[in-house]
């Protein structure tokens, strides 16, 4: 290094209160040695910096600008040393493609650090909860890094791509785990991706016996698993909603790996869906010292009601001490309050009749089926059994509504030059469209329509959306509940709901891809397919009741009573089915 006063070779001799003394005896302020080195060929600066001695004197007598780049380097360091202690930049978090965070987000990214990382992020859907976990990680890379991102199977590449993009390479590199074979490396990546499904495949049990406190023999079962014992810092549930269940293998997976990890980063738009008992796993894994058991969580916070003859959950026992409870590690933010720029979904019911008399007869022949047997073996039959028997009418209800589909699809088609989403849940209906509709198109000259299902893999889906967002192709057919997460649609406002959901929830999921941050309409359009007079249209009156019982328990407001969609659905179709006069077709 050059002395910028004597010009003689020098190391830094000492460092005081911010002042670098040289070799030489000349000094220099310690934040502006980098201008020092890389800069020497700048004559107006050298000049500047020979007649002083401290930071201050150089600001005061530097010319404008000298003083311009000296301000712009030393912000420049302080972000730095910012960075490198841990604190959230307002600045400097940005994509390689020019984005940057919203106050809300950053707001998010602040609210992860303070709760100690161990937190759940609510946010609805949309509005960037992959940027907020992330952000975490950039700002705090010594107390978050290594970190582990547990995602589900068809979204591995995505948030492969989304950390690329917004943490770059250096620093971050990432280690994609696609079989249960390949380990995690340590020392060489920072970030680790795994699904769910993929992670159980490590998982190898041993047996052995071992003498209980009371002198018995008892069988023990060891779980071993590279996940469990490598030294990551943080884990990141993506989806969180996956471990709903806290029985099941996965949910355990999950747990035994998080079992010491000191940073456990949840993110879940609906983090429940059939009812509260399944808020209870994340809410332990991330507060196991607020809900220490799940018998407990449910005397304390469960309300019960009447659903027909079963006394079952039916929402918080009260909603506003739970959220009191849980404010300082659950954010949850909704479009409307913190981007009310973002369109709203506009929900258009199109009722349409039977296609054929057969199927009029077939659908009120399973329909008159399934009271019978309900009114006959309600008492002995499960749940799970009553919507089995549901399902075959749905299927028929399905069928019926390919043709009118259709020509919703080829009127769109015609009249605007918009890309549309079909959204439907049986494979048959989705063929069966896909084949007409790709028929129409040959013969007018359109470009063939896409299909996104469940049977692709991760990389093939993506190829499918990037066709669907890059290419010519207007139209994509796809399964609500492969297309229901983790994918980002905003280069689209137009969707179709074929089939309806039992749950409001996955709906909601599927409406969700369109309204994100990048989204250009002012509107989101979800027209809803509706076979008037069966057990599409009695379900449409009674989802709007779950859908708003949902939306306020998150929010932490009193729940209305909506009891069990299903037994409300039950009862709908016993009294219409008693009373319809249209018999024995």
């Amino acid at each position: 290094m050059q002395c910028p006063k004597c010009s003689s070779e020098v190391t830094i001799k000492s460092e005081v209160l911010g002042i670098a003394t040289l070799s030489c005896n000349h000094a220099i302020p310690k934040k502006l040695l980098p201008l020092v080195v890389e800069n020497k060929d700048m004559a107006e600066f050298a000049e500047a910096l020979s007649k002083v001695q401290t930071g201050e004197e150089i600001l005061e007598k530097a010319d404008e600008k000298v003083f311009e780049r000296l301000h712009e380097i030393e912000k420049q360091i302080e972000e730095e040393e910012i960075l490198a202690a841990g604190e959230v930049s307002q600045t400097e978090f940005k994509s390689m493609d020019g984005r940057v965070p919203y106050e809300f987000q950053r707001a998010g990214i602040e609210f992860i650090k303070n709760s100690g990382f161990r937190c759940l992020v609510a946010d609805e859907m949309g509005l960037g909860k992959t940027i907020q976990a992330l952000g975490a990680l950039k700002y705090n890379p010594a107390e978050t890094l290594p970190a582990c991102l547990v995602v589900k199977s068809s979204l591995k590449l995505q948030w492969f791509s989304e950390a690329v993009r917004w943490l770059g390479v250096k620093g971050f590199l990432c280690q994609v785990i696609t079989d249960g074979k390949t380990e995690p490396i340590a020392g060489f990546f920072q970030l680790y991706i795994v699904s769910y499904d993929v992670l159980r495949r490590f998982t190898k049990k041993t047996k052995r016996t071992e003498i209980s406190k009371y002198g018995m023999e008892k069988e023990v079962t060891d779980y071993d698993n590279p996940f469990y014992t490598f030294p990551f810092k943080t884990i990141i549930l993506d989806e969180a909603q996956s471990i709903k269940n806290i029985k099941s293998t996965r949910t355990e997976e999950v747990f035994r790996m998080c079992a010491d990890k000191p940073n456990i980063i949840a993110l879940s738009g609906t983090p429940f869906k059939n009812n509260i008992m399944e808020y209870y796993p994340i809410l332990h894994l991330l507060r196991p010292d607020i809900f220490s058991s799940e018998d407990s969580f449910e005397k304390q916070h469960v309300k019960y009601g009447w659903i027909g003859s079963s006394y079952k959950p039916v929402g918080l026992r009260d909603p506003n001490y739970f959220k009191e409870l849980t404010n300082s590690f659950i954010i949850r933010r909704e479009r409307k309050e913190v981007l009310p720029q973002l369109p709203e979904i506009n929900r258009v019911f199109h009722h349409v009749d039977f296609e054929t008399e057969k199927m009029k007869r077939d659908y009120y022949s399973a329909e008159d089926e399934l009271i019978r047997k309900y009114e006959k073996e309600a008492k002995s039959k499960s749940p799970q059994e009553i919507l089995g028997i549901m399902a075959v009418c749905r299927h028929i209800v399905g069928l019926t509504k390919v043709k009118p589909t259709v020509e919703k699809i080829t009127e769109f088609l015609l009249e605007t030059d918009r890309k549309l989403t079909v959204f439907v849940h049986h494979q048959d209906v989705m063929e069966l469209i896909h084949l007409l509709t790709t028929n129409w198109c040959l013969d007018g000259g359109y470009e063939l329509p896409l299909k996104f299902h469940s049977g692709l893999g991760a990389e093939e889906r993506d190829k499918v959306i990037k066709q669907f967002r890059e290419g010519p192709s207007r139209i994509m057919i796809a399964s609500t509940l492969a297309a229901g997460e983790g994918l980002n649609l905003q280069f689209c406002s137009d969707c179709i709901i074929v089939e309806r959901q039992w749950n409001p929830a996955n709906e909601e999921q599927a409406e969700g891809r369109f309204i994100r941050i990048g989204q250009e309409r002012n509107q989101v359009n979800a027209i809803y397919m509706i076979v008037s007079g069966t057990i599409d249209e009695w379900f449409t009156e009674i989802v709007e009741a779950k859908r708003r019982a949902f939306k306020s328990t998150m929010l932490g407001t009193e729940v209305t009573e909506v009891g069990s969609l299903l037994q409300e659905l039950m009862q709908v179709l016993l009294n219409k089915g008693r009373n319809r006069t249209i018999r024995g077709f």
